[in-house]
């Protein structure tokens, strides 16, 4: 019990002031003060857009955040919000590391040529199934 209150009164490094300003501002405090761990766990909803954020360090530590406006900045990784499984909602657009919408990078796609040559075999298959039939 001890620790974990320790622990929530760590202060966090966040690096890039301008998300510190946010974060701040999502907290209503002023905008350099600083951040513990125990601020960050009642973080749930932040508007960070437009605001000239480059790195997202230590907001990995914001357990509790559904909801993260971040469109429009520099960021160029978003990997300290991968471990926020209470993250719902995420705007990424405008940035250097966004890749679109989710699993639409994952989403294959076929070129003209496959597309003609899964025809033909498709026909082919369905003539030698009628022919069979026939038999």
């Amino acid at each position: 019990m001890q620790s974990d209150l320790a622990a929530l009164a760590t202060p966090v490094t966040m690096p890039d002031q301008n998300l510190r300003a946010a974060v701040n501002q999502a907290l209503g405090r002023g905008s350099m003060d600083q951040i513990t761990q125990g601020d960050l766990a009642n973080l749930t909803t932040l508007n960070a857009s437009g605001l000239g954020i480059s790195n997202l360090t230590g907001l990995q530590l914001a357990t509790n955040l559904t909801n993260a406006n971040l469109s429009n900045n520099n960021i160029a990784s978003f990997a300290p919000l991968k471990g926020l499984t209470s993250l719902v909602t995420v705007n990424e657009a405008g940035n250097p590391g966004y890749v679109g919408p989710v699993g639409a990078a994952d989403v294959p796609t076929l070129p003209e040529w496959g597309a003609i040559l899964m025809g033909a075999v498709l026909l082919l298959s369905m003539s030698y199934a009628g022919r069979r039939r026939q038999r």
